[in-house]
């Protein structure tokens, strides 16, 4: 009898947050730019997460966590959100949500690509599931836009190029950051093999047999994450750099005011503060592909969302795309 994947299911709400998140986003985006924007966001996000972090730690005893396990939790935070969460919004400043998203979408099969490279295994219905699930979503937004659809989301702010490569290096770095941190809430998702790689490199920092009550908190492990992510990036800021400011940029001219304020903590609480939390709990309940793949359903979850917004229906392809990115949903959710 089948049963329900609770990590999948997870795995899919998260892509309807994710598609909120990137409508909030669009605005801010382009009015700060992208770095700016994300330090922001992440520095209050942040704060609440510590917060939350410190009580599930009272609550737990502690937070169930070793040196190694804080470095790889940091080493994760520090490419998928600095790195990642840092070239997808500059994407999205650059190419609108639409475009951004199908960019991103990529990250699915990159993360099994790097499973595959480390030693993970999958199920012949779970890489059908992800083929249906990615084939649906490019198909859905390629075919996203009618030709007499004008809206402001659909301008490219600089070569098209440019914001290419920065959403597929967007999804690589978030690709890598799921990679890195499934061991250590999960181990037997990766059979062990990276984190016993690492294990030997640093003797004595950790090994693959964890406990479920010896794994760190979601919530914990959210938080390293997501502030040492922060500090990265204030770092970044106070350093001159190419990631600097240019003289006479508009985005470094625009005021911070109550309203856009407030967007950028709502974009941060659903989009960081439960998204990712939820993205870690799927982890240490599914396999990290299996994740990965859902979680990238949010272009899909964005055409109903860009319709009701901007009062263009999306073409009909775009819901063929849709229906194919169903099945594959099936197929992950019921095993």
């Amino acid at each position: 009898m089948s049963t329900i994947n609770e990590g999948a299911l997870l795995a899919l709400s998260i892509s309807v947050l994710w598609a909120l998140t990137s409508l909030l986003a669009a605005g801010p985006a382009r009015a700060l730019g992208g770095i700016r924007f994300n330090r922001l966001r992440l520095s209050m996000v942040a704060l609440g997460l510590i917060a939350f972090a410190a009580w599930a730690a009272v609550q737990n005893g502690g937070l169930r966590i070793d040196v190694f396990g804080f470095g790889v939790l940091s080493l994760s935070g520090l490419i998928g959100i600095f790195l990642g969460d840092t070239l997808l919004y500059s994407t999205l400043a650059r190419v609108g949500p639409r475009r951004t998203t199908i960019l991103f979408s990529t990250h699915a099969p990159m993360t099994a690509l790097l499973g595959l490279l480390i030693g993970d295994a999958m199920l012949l219905e779970d890489w059908a599931g992800i083929v249906l699930v990615f084939v649906g979503v490019v198909i859905a937004i390629v075919y996203g836009k009618r030709r007499d659809q004008l809206h402001v989301w659909e301008a490219v702010r600089g070569p098209l190029a440019l914001g290419v490569l920065l959403g597929l290096g967007a999804a690589l770095s978030q690709a890598v950051g799921t990679i890195i941190a499934a061991p250590v809430l999960d181990p037997g998702s990766l059979q062990g093999t990276a984190i016993e790689g690492l294990s030997r490199a640093f003797p004595g920092a950790g090994t693959a047999e964890l406990s479920p009550a010896e794994r760190p908190d979601s919530i914990v492990a959210s938080a390293i994450r997501v502030a040492v992510s922060a500090v990265a990036l204030w770092v970044a800021f106070l350093v001159p750099g190419p990631w600097s400011p240019a003289p006479g940029d508009p985005a470094a001219a625009v005021r911070i005011t109550p309203r856009l304020l407030g967007i950028i903590t709502l974009n941060g609480v659903l989009g960081i503060g439960l998204g990712m939390t939820l993205f870690l709990i799927a982890l240490t309940l599914t396999d990290a592909a299996v994740v990965a793949t859902l979680s990238s359903m949010t272009p899909v979850v964005l055409l109903p969302l860009i319709w009701i917004v901007t009062r263009q229906r999306p073409a009909l392809l775009a819901w063929v795309g849709a229906g194919l990115a169903g099945l594959g949903t099936a197929l992950l959710l019921y095993q």
